[in-house]
């Protein structure tokens, strides 16, 4: 589904490469863990993976599709979700969750009916235990285990095949980080969805990831 081949980055052609080489395939209702210690390149991977970096050697392939095209197409959302480590980053302030919640059917491909779509955020956001109740809260209202969960059920409302988690969880308390980890393996059985964990911690990683990339 997901091919990344022999890519290597450099900011600067003066300076060695920040990743060199890297290739992996990632397949239907596969884990792979992505890790390395500080300024390994994973963050940068990352940047490829998405295509907002375009690496000066190999490539990135989503089904056989470059994701530079898919990108320039604006369809790339839809296959591949990013899920970043400080969820306030994710949704306006000024609004509430709500309402940027259901913005996101501005950027389907085919604008699903309003009913139909908030019908879909309450069947999500019961895979991810948070109470309806919640939605007409602002973010700073909401605990950091509750708003990176709604960042991550922003993520399952694009129906992407793929959702990466940039150090999602580092963040939040043991006991939180295990619980969403547990809701995230069930919502990829259920959806048959594939994930990247961008992580330093090994021993997380060694408990759900298929395989590894070590940077």
């Amino acid at each position: 589904m997901l091919k990344v081949e022999n890519i290597s980055y450099r900011y600067n052609k003066k300076l060695k490469p920040v990743i060199e080489n890297m290739s992996f395939e990632l397949h239907e209702n596969e884990i792979i863990g992505i890790t390395g210690g500080s300024g390994a390149g994973k963050s940068t991977a990352v940047h490829c993976i998405l295509g907002l970096l375009k690496p000066e050697k190999g490539r990135v392939l989503f089904k056989d599709v470059p994701v530079q095209i898919l990108k320039r197409e604006k369809k790339l959302h839809t296959c591949i979700q990013l899920v970043m480590q400080n969820p306030e980053n994710s949704f306006n302030p000024n609004k509430t969750l709500s309402y940027s919640l259901n913005e996101i059917r501005h950027f389907m491909p085919v604008r699903p009916e309003k009913k139909l779509f908030e019908k879909k955020i309450i069947e999500n956001m019961n895979d991810l235990q948070l109470d309806s109740s919640l939605l007409n809260r602002y973010p700073e209202e909401v605990s950091g285990g509750q708003l990176q969960r709604f960042s991550i059920l922003r993520a399952l409302l694009l129906e992407p095949a793929i959702i990466i988690f940039d150090e999602s969880t580092s963040m939040l308390d043991t006991s939180v980080q295990a619980k969403i980890i547990r809701l995230l393996l069930d919502i990829k059985e259920k959806n048959n969805l594939a994930y990247i964990f961008i992580s330093h911690d090994l021993e997380m990683l060694s408990l759900i990831a298929d395989k590894f990339v070590y940077l």
